[in-house]
């Protein structure tokens, strides 16, 4: 109030002005979000205050429950404002190269700069190779900042598979090698002259025979020798007989011989040798005649 003194016809006005009120502006978490818009307004201003969320952040509200973002108050008071800033949510994508040989764990969704972890497991005849960035650990933890896919690489495990002979001289096998799971090998026996394949180790007879890798493995082909007829004749049995015929292993030696009747005497064989008993190695069906003639020495 003012006192005066009347002298005169006077007026006076009076001057009013608005009062200054404080508005402050903060972050709830400034590692999160930064804010904007504090100061001293007068009564009944609009201002303007904004939070800024940081990277992985996402502004959530004020204080007063208000999600307006930025926001214009009227100033009728001293008055606090503070933001609450929340993580962003990721998704974390988690696949494999092939299905059929293996699975993966750890895709989800999680909130920004969380661990996740990712977990690669390898079906039967196969293992876990790398990541799709490269990285080999697995189990990975991962830190999550971002959408992300990654891939678990699973690759066969390669597998030898020995194939052998059970006599060289007699055959030879292919087939020998190192081959990943699953693939599907032709092995096979070769024999050589006088001998044929058999069977397998295992009891098969098939050759060539396909073979499917599901582990280390050895096979063995056995061989066995041919049989051959051997016939032993004589040019005439009223001269003399002769031995020997019968089924004959392949390479095998055997003996043969003639034997003259009285008065008779061995001449040769049909292929020109003279020897009696004679030795002769087994290489085919063959037939060998003994030739007599008349013993004329005591003559």
């Amino acid at each position: 109030p003012r006192d005066i003194t009347m002298t005169k016809d006077e007026e006076f006005e009076a001057m009013f002005s608005p009062d200054i009120f404080e508005v402050a502006v903060k972050s709830a978490d400034v590692k999160k979000g930064t804010v904007a818009g504090a100061g001293r307004f007068e009564y009944l201003m609009s201002a303007q205050i904004t939070a800024s969320p940081k990277y992985g952040y996402h502004f959530a509200r004020w204080n007063d429950g208000i999600t307006t973002n930025p926001r214009k108050v009227v100033v009728n008071d001293d008055v606090v404002y503070t933001a609450t800033f929340e993580p962003n949510v990721y998704t974390l994508t988690v696949n494999v190269n092939d299905a059929k040989r293996g699975f993966v764990s750890g895709e989800g969704d999680y909130e920004y700069n969380k661990s996740a972890t990712l977990r690669a497991v390898a079906n039967t005849g196969y293992k876990f190779a790398k990541w799709s960035d490269g990285n080999t650990q697995n189990p990975r933890n991962v830190t999550v900042t971002k959408h992300e896919t990654y891939e678990a690489v699973f690759v066969p495990i390669v597998y030898s598979l020995t194939i052998t002979s059970s006599d060289p001289n007699e055959g030879s096998v292919s087939g020998t090698g190192a081959y990943d799971y699953q693939s599907i090998v032709k092995i096979e026996a070769t024999a050589k002259k006088g001998y044929h394949f058999a069977h397998w180790s295992d009891g098969s007879t098939l050759n060539p025979r396909n073979f499917i890798i599901k582990g280390n493995a050895a096979y063995e082909a056995v061989f066995v020798a041919d049989m051959h007829k051997i016939t032993v004749l004589s040019e005439d049995k009223n001269m003399g007989d002769a031995y020997g015929t019968g089924s004959f292993e392949y390479n095998t030696s055997i003996s043969i011989s003639a034997v003259p009747a009285e008065g008779y005497r061995f001449s040769q064989w049909s292929d020109g040798s003279r020897q009696n008993p004679r030795a002769v190695t087994v290489t085919g069906d063959t037939t060998y005649t003994a030739i007599f003639e008349l013993d004329n020495a005591g003559r």
